[in-house]
């Protein structure tokens, strides 16, 4: 069975690119970098579409131009899911992906440094209140 394209590859290429696009010439872009992957325009439409209704994307839509340019900047906090390909590196492109174990490891590492912050906060409180002079 023939693999698709994922949305992490045309976020890839669009960020690199910071262009202005059709459907038609991300397509081709897309089928120039990926030749063995199924590409056709009904992919790409519904991948930038996607990208435009994120509120993790930040993608542009050319107000004056038709047929519709996307410009796809910068993806916060969009997380791609891996899905079993596995001629993809993952660590060669510039978006991140992740699987839930991903996820929850990066959040107990947010939650131990916050851990780690509130005792440091505890220990100067308590350092100032033993070594306060009494009135």
């Amino acid at each position: 069975m023939e693999q698709k394209v994922s949305s992490i590859e045309v976020a890839d290429l669009l960020i690199r690119r910071r262009d202005y696009m059709t459907v038609a010439e991300v397509t081709r872009l897309v089928e120039t970098e990926y030749p063995h992957l199924v590409v056709n325009t009904g992919i790409i439409s519904n991948i930038l579409r996607s990208f435009v209704r994120s509120p993790f994307a930040q993608c542009r839509v050319h107000p004056d131009a038709y047929p519709r340019q996307y410009r796809l900047e910068a993806m916060n906090g969009y997380i791609f899911k891996v899905r079993g390909r596995k001629d993809l590196n993952y660590d060669s492109l510039c978006v991140e992906s992740a699987t839930k174990m991903v996820l929850q490891k990066k959040e107990l590492e947010q939650l131990s440094v916050c851990a780690l912050a509130r005792e440091l906060m505890d220990m100067c409180r308590r350092g100032r209140i033993e070594n306060a002079p009494l009135m």
